[in-house]
């Protein structure tokens, strides 16, 4: 009986070579893939249902850290009384009035979200934070697209880019002509813009008569501004 076992073993351990042998033959193609992909860093994650290479993965969140990082070092020169430097000029971001009461109730038992935006990616990880929270979050990728949605659902907020291509065309105002048409036709929600901060200076103005609840290219500030006007509701 143990003659019998041994020769199994025996068997067994100069079969494995073969084995590996034949799955690497059979798929070599996908191991070079992957291989090729690791050398590139380009393994993908998913992340509120966007699929993100490790690169654009590795971009949002040092997007994220750096923009933390320059607001903690302007928090500290204001507390520790230092002032500006006179070669560098700080601007304070636009002074957007928050939505009324009445506005905020006519939205408060909407649990939707509508995020419109032609690369919704570099969203992924702020879309997964409201999802955790509990709301549905709805992406547009046009205004056209955002305007059915409109009129399909209620929502709690929309958040939206400024510039976006749009069958085949750049269109820099596109965020704004989007607030235009919803300002007209359907109820009034918080309207919040997330995009370049060289848009937010261009059309600030614009934003403000129109009613937009906030504006800012920054990712700190927008977490901000998301929990005050979504919070937790899973608890």
């Amino acid at each position: 009986m143990d003659s019998i076992i041994k020769l199994i073993e025996a068997l067994a351990s100069s079969a494995w070579p073969a084995i590996v042998f034949y799955v690497i033959f059979s798929y070599r193609r996908q191991i070079s893939s992957l291989i090729e992909s690791a050398k590139n860093r380009e393994f993908e994650i998913e992340v509120a249902g966007q699929k993100l290479s490790m690169k654009e993965a590795n971009q949002q969140q040092q997007k994220f850290i750096t923009d933390l990082q320059e607001q903690v070092i302007e928090l500290r020169k204001k507390v520790e009384g230092f002032g500006v430097s006179p070669e560098v000029e700080f601007t304070e971001p636009p002074d957007f009035s928050s939505p009324s009461t009445e506005i905020r109730s006519s939205v408060s038992h909407s649990n939707a979200v509508l995020w419109v935006d032609d690369n919704p990616k570099n969203n992924s990880y702020f879309i997964d934070l409201l999802q955790s929270r509990g709301y549905r979050v709805d992406l547009a990728v046009s205004t056209s697209d955002a305007l059915s949605k409109l009129s399909k659902s209620n929502y709690r907020l929309i958040l939206s880019d400024m510039g976006r291509t749009e069958r085949g065309q750049y269109i820099e105002n596109a965020g704004v002509n989007l607030l235009k048409e919803t300002r007209q036709k359907h109820a009034i929600v918080p309207y919040v813009f997330y995009c370049s901060s060289q848009k937010a200076s261009q059309f600030q103005e614009q934003v403000r008569e129109l009613g937009g609840h906030s504006m800012t290219s920054s990712p700190t500030d927008l977490r901000a501004i998301l929990d005050e006007l979504t919070p937790d509701t899973t608890s």
